[in-house]
């Protein structure tokens, strides 16, 4: 999308409103730095996630779909729901100075798993992470080796943050990673809950147990979701770069109250 044009809007009130020229194929970092960065120091806060993520869903609605909605705003809504429940556990991956700020370059490392969706690396590491739960090689996995896996001092987890480790090195080193995954697991056990729970969201033929296909299929769910919310934020960006001109995102000026 580009914006050439110099707008004069709101004439009666005075306000002139500049719209910059936006690069037409514009990084997926810069794009999430323009919509999130509120105050425009270079960082993404958690408060200013949290306010951006909150705009986001008041305009998804809180209402539920009709039966007769279209299959792009079901796509539309479960992307929104997806990004609103991940926000928080792929910022604190993101921070790898444990700072509760996301920096530009840590930011970039969002452009390093888009590519790896795009270039089948992160199908890759889904086989070995699939693998690598799946100690007794029957192709399925079942409750107890999911378990098995999210258990904060087995080998299986030390496997699995290895690989991930390997393949995007985020964390300082995967001691850093195995930790935080470490505290991820002890909260969720702490509110009753378990690996194996997740079984029933994947399990589309409903034998209790995930099989490969079943593995590929909430990969490519992923994937699919993944990428139109990239495509979205990149779209979005000139937008709230305008927006943050007129002073409607914190800057003074014209301001938008939610």
């Amino acid at each position: 999308m580009k914006f050439e044009l110099l707008l004069t809007a709101f004439a009666s009130l005075g306000v002139t409103i500049v719209v910059v020229a936006q690069p037409p194929s514009q990084s997926l970092d810069d794009a999430l730095s323009t919509i999130f960065d509120s105050n425009k120091d270079g960082l993404i806060s958690k408060p200013e996630l949290k306010k951006t993520m909150d705009m986001v869903a008041m305009m998804a609605g809180d209402s539920e779909l009709t039966p007769d909605a279209s299959e792009e705003m079901m796509d539309t809504r479960s992307i929104v729901d997806t990004a609103l429940n991940a926000a928080p556990v792929i910022f604190e991956f993101l921070d790898s100075d444990s700072s509760n700020t996301l920096s530009r370059n840590e930011l970039k490392w969002a452009n390093t798993i888009k590519s790896g969706f795009l270039s089948g690396a992160m199908r890759n590491l889904t086989r070995e992470v699939f693998a690598a739960i799946n100690t007794n090689e029957d192709d399925f996995l079942d409750a107890s080796e999911l378990d098995t896996a999210a258990s904060t001092d087995s080998k299986v987890l030390s496997t699995i943050v290895g690989l991930v480790h390997t393949a995007y090195p985020v964390r300082k080193n995967v001691d850093d990673l195995k930790s935080m995954v470490q505290q991820g697991i002890s909260a969720l056990n702490a509110n009753g809950s378990s690996a194996s729970d997740g079984i029933s969201y994947i399990d589309t033929n409903k034998d209790g147990k995930i099989d490969k296909k079943e593995a590929v299929k909430a990969y490519l769910d992923l994937k699919k979701k993944f990428l139109k919310a990239a495509k979205t934020v990149i779209q979005m960006a000139p937008m709230a770069a305008m927006m943050s001109g007129m002073g409607g995102m914190d800057g003074g000026g014209m301001n938008v109250e939610l």
